[in-house]
């Protein structure tokens, strides 16, 4: 235990109002912890205590007439499987053996117990990282709660440790912690026969174990915990401690559980893969959890922003966020790929565009139960960079309508447009046309002499698009109404005056065109 910071019942930083509250505590513990104890340890004692020891020690234990007897009658089920009861020939030869140990002897003396005996010699707090760290509870860091008692007037058969939770230095806020309805926080360790009476012990504290509502403290989650010790004896009775063997330690709220989240690339290009690599810090891992957001999808709130999730597929009229999972079985570290065609689609929740800057969140949940929301996330970002496609575009032609002075096609009221597409291919068997406002351009830029232009949104969440599959062919027309166009733009407010129009293909092994300035054409409605 070298370099480690310990808590010593001794120490002078204990303050003394502190050591006064626990003075106080015991005795309402006495009244609180009885129950709680007399309430699981014969159930405890007969189903997990006995199990964990050898056959020698179980044939031992059932001798014990406090045992073999106890109201759960899982304990003299047990012993029965054995053949051992304290009327048993193995029970009696085994109290004629001891009978003639001098140390049974001893034992067996009418006696008064002295007032420091059991005394508490030390009890520390020690963090696995070495560090001190308030003695704070982490993900990434369990604690030992070591102890050492001198009871060299009766032999302790097992540890006691109890848990309650403490606002500052307030003997009123002291509650004890329960997980379960009706049951209470504690943990018992078998204590190890000394010659010399002094008796080490030591439990490990987990994170996760520790972060969970309280039932009996409004079903808060423990921020302070106290933890108080006794020692369980021979006869199977509860001896509380002297008021210097208890200790404190505070719980990190902030469960970040994951170590490490890595990308190999912050660009993901067409026909590329990306790497994700997580490490958990926690002692157990049940599974790890993903979530994907879109950098150019906010809103803002006070300021901050709020990212919102991708979707690529809609459920019962609802857009379904990107989410993965993956069970851990335990493992600390986990890596997987996902293609570049898994994530270049049409983000349902903006406006069907496709992503351009990802940020992933994951999440590692230490058991099954764990809420993603009471989970701190590490996350990492990377860009998407678009499809080029194929070329596949041959020209777009526009017909009907009425032509103005300047040779242009114009929408007027009861007329109606035609509007084709034609491949370089023969076998398409999707044809796209997205409608954009020549009025609302995105920038003053212009992508292979196409301007800029924002798409006409006449729904809130879908841009105006048309589309048709059809068997492998070459080409395909639509056909527009003045009606059809007549409406309020609502990225603009007014009514769309100047439209581009812009044609894509699918051909029949899934692959999709490049923007092409020969396929996009433009007109006016009046």
């Amino acid at each position: 235990m070298e370099d480690k910071i310990v808590l010593h019942h001794h120490h002078k930083k204990i303050k003394f109002s502190l050591l006064f509250i626990f003075l106080i505590v015991l005795t309402y513990l006495g009244f609180t912890s009885a129950a709680s104890y007399f309430s699981y340890y014969g159930s405890g004692q007969c189903r997990d205590i006995f199990d964990n020891q050898s056959i020698d020690n179980r044939k031992k234990i059932c001798c014990e007439s406090n045992h073999y007897y106890s109201s759960d009658s899982l304990c003299k089920i047990k012993c029965d499987a054995l053949d051992i009861s304290p009327e048993s020939s193995f029970c009696q030869e085994l109290k004629s053996s001891q009978s003639q140990s001098p140390l049974a002897t001893e034992i067996d003396k009418p006696r008064e117990i002295p007032k420091e005996s059991p005394s508490c010699t030390d009890i520390k707090v020690v963090n696995f990282d070495n560090q001190e760290k308030n003695f704070e509870l982490k993900p990434s860091n369990p604690i030992n709660i070591e102890m050492r008692v001198l009871a060299k007037d009766l032999q302790p058969s097992y540890f006691l440790y109890e848990f309650f939770t403490i606002q500052g230095n307030d003997i009123y806020s002291i509650k004890p912690i329960s997980f379960e309805k009706d049951k209470t926080l504690f943990a018992m360790n078998p204590a190890k026969f000394s010659s010399s009476g002094e008796y080490q012990d030591s439990i490990t504290a987990l994170h996760n174990f520790f972060y969970k509502e309280n039932l009996l403290d409004e079903n808060r989650k423990p921020k302070d915990v106290l933890v108080v010790t006794s020692i369980i004896d021979e006869n199977g009775v509860k001896q509380l401690q002297p008021s210097s063997c208890f200790t404190r330690f505070s719980i990190d709220p902030t469960p970040n559980y994951c170590k490490s989240f890595k990308v190999n690339q912050v660009e993901l290009n067409s026909s590329e893969s990306i790497k994700f690599s997580i490490e958990s810090a926690s002692p157990t891992t049940y599974s790890y959890e993903f979530r994907f957001l879109n950098l150019k999808n906010y809103e803002k709130t006070d300021g901050d922003r709020r990212y919102r999730p991708i979707s690529f597929e809609r459920t019962n009229n609802k857009n379904e966020p990107l989410q993965i999972s993956k069970i851990a079985e335990n493992n600390k570290t986990l890596n997987f790929e996902l293609d570049w065609e898994d994530l270049y689609k049409k983000d349902l929740n903006n406006k069907n565009k496709y992503p351009e800057k990802v940020k992933v969140q994951a999440f590692v949940k230490p058991y099954n139960k764990s809420s993603l929301e009471e989970l701190v996330p590490c996350s990492v970002e990377f860009e998407i960079g678009g499809d080029d496609g194929l070329d596949l575009c041959k020209d777009i032609s526009i017909s009907g309508g009425t032509k103005n002075s300047d040779g242009i096609n114009e929408l007027k009221p009861g007329q109606f447009i035609t509007i084709k597409s034609q491949s370089k291919s023969k076998n398409i068997t999707e044809f796209s046309y997205t409608f954009h406002n020549l009025d609302n351009l995105g920038s003053s830029k212009t992508k292979n002499n196409i301007k800029d232009a924002e798409p006409i949104y006449f729904k809130k969440e879908d841009p105006l698009e048309i589309t048709k599959s059809t068997p492998k062919t070459d080409s395909k027309s639509i056909l527009i109404s003045y009606d059809d166009l007549n409406k309020i733009d609502l990225s603009t407010g007014s009514k769309p005056k100047n439209i581009q129009v812009r044609a894509s293909f699918v051909n029949s092994e899934n692959r999709t065109s490049k923007l092409d300035s020969n396929c996009v054409t433009s007109f006016k409605i009046e």
